[in-house]
């Protein structure tokens, strides 16, 4: 009997082992899915909302923010809004499909050069700011609405269809943007481009509105910028200090609100203004003071 009793104690043992939190196919445990192990224990920490060691599936599915910084970045969590700030600096983030409610995402640190959020279709909010990031692969479908990016390695970027305020596009080695059709997109913000010094065109889709303060200024090797017909207004030198910019092209039949936009007190700045052939002279009599640059798409 006593040794009947010693196996049974044995054999209770092994399945406390056995649900253990290394074994995730038992517990249910989303945290042993994270490979970076800086990433899981800060996810621990973050989002074990009951405090048992373990991050479930509901924990993982309620979580609709997160924000990751090392030191050097951390005065950037919570910039926008707080909440969800997670302090780490993994050497990979992977695993975010196991956050499936994820709105808003942040990544404020060096080290990692691929995010993959193919999994994250509900996310709405996308705001990166790494020297090593270099690739970005988007939700499909894809839910995104703002999107702000400061990449030193990222040398092409394809705007998704979803997003209608591009907050930020400044990435010093992005020499390739496109954007994605039916583009949503509204709103390009205020310095939107500072920095972008490899970009030789800037090719607005149909449906923009509005262009904000020196959102393409100082951008030395753009010479091509091509504007929609729905463009409604253009900041304050939107298109300043551009010193290879030669054509800019806006299709609009209705000439866009402006205020100084396209600095003509400088030589360097006098490229040619080219609009539609039916509205060459109300361009010319809305904006005398560049009336001698004006001329139509057609020639």
């Amino acid at each position: 009997m006593r040794k009947f009793l010693v196996v049974a104690v044995l054999a209770s043992a092994s399945v406390v082992c056995a649900c253990s939190k290394g074994d995730s196919s038992q517990t249910g445990d989303i945290g042993e899915k994270l490979y970076d192990i800086s990433f899981r224990k800060a996810c621990y920490k973050a989002f074990d909302a009951n405090g048992d060691g373990f991050l479930s599936a509901d924990e993982a599915s309620a979580a609709e923010r997160i924000e990751i910084s090392g030191t050097s970045y951390s005065m950037l969590a919570g910039y926008w809004e707080p909440g969800g700030f997670i302090e780490c600096i993994p050497y990979a983030i992977e695993g975010l499909q196991y956050f499936p409610n994820l709105r808003y995402f942040g990544y404020y640190s060096n080290g990692i050069e691929s995010i993959d959020l193919s999994g994250n279709s509900l996310l709405t909010e996308l705001h990166l700011q790494s020297e090593d990031l270099k690739k970005l692969v988007f939700p499909s479908p894809c839910s995104l609405k703002k999107m702000a990016l400061f990449l030193y390695g990222l040398k092409a970027l394809t705007v998704p269809a979803s997003v209608v305020e591009l907050e930020n596009v400044q990435c010093l080695e992005l020499s390739e943007l496109r954007f994605a059709e039916p583009s949503s997109l509204k709103v390009v913000g205020k310095e939107c481009f500072h920095g972008c010094k490899q970009l030789k065109e800037l090719v607005f889709p149909e449906g923009l509105e509005e262009v904000g303060y020196y959102a393409a200024g100082g951008l030395d090797g753009l010479e091509l910028v091509s504007l929609p017909s729905t463009v409604k207004s253009l900041g304050t030198n939107a298109f300043a200090n551009c010193k290879s910019l030669r054509r800019l092209e806006i299709r609009a039949i209705t000439p866009p609100s402006i205020d100084r936009s396209f600095e003509e007190g400088s030589c360097a700045n006098r490229y040619s203004i080219f609009v539609p052939a039916q509205s060459l002279d109300v361009y010319k009599t809305a904006w005398p003071e560049y009336a001698s640059r004006i001329h139509s798409l057609s020639n």
